[in-house]
């Protein structure tokens, strides 16, 4: 499978997306009647799963949850983060 975008691409996309979904959120905290909120919080949520499958399919588990998923451990596999040129 051929990436769609670079690592940092990716994290940049998922960090986006764990915005937009904590900021509907506590939206919803105030507004928890508001369907269009709700609606737009769902979909926000399997942008942000579909991120970061993405992600890990072409650069390993993101988090250890994904870790658990997996045949084989590979939390320690790529560079660690002294060791990425950005």
């Amino acid at each position: 499978m051929t990436c769609e975008y670079s690592r940092e691409e990716y994290l940049k996309r998922i960090q986006q997306l764990g915005f937009m979904t904590d900021d509907i959120r506590l939206f919803l905290n105030t507004h928890p009647r508001c369907d269009e909120a709700l609606c737009a919080l769902k979909r926000y949520i399997l942008l942000e799963r579909a991120a970061k499958k993405q992600y890990e399919e072409n650069y390993g588990s993101l988090t250890l949850e994904a870790v658990g998923q997996k045949e084989r451990y590979d939390w320690i596999d790529g560079p660690w983060p002294w060791e990425r040129e950005d």
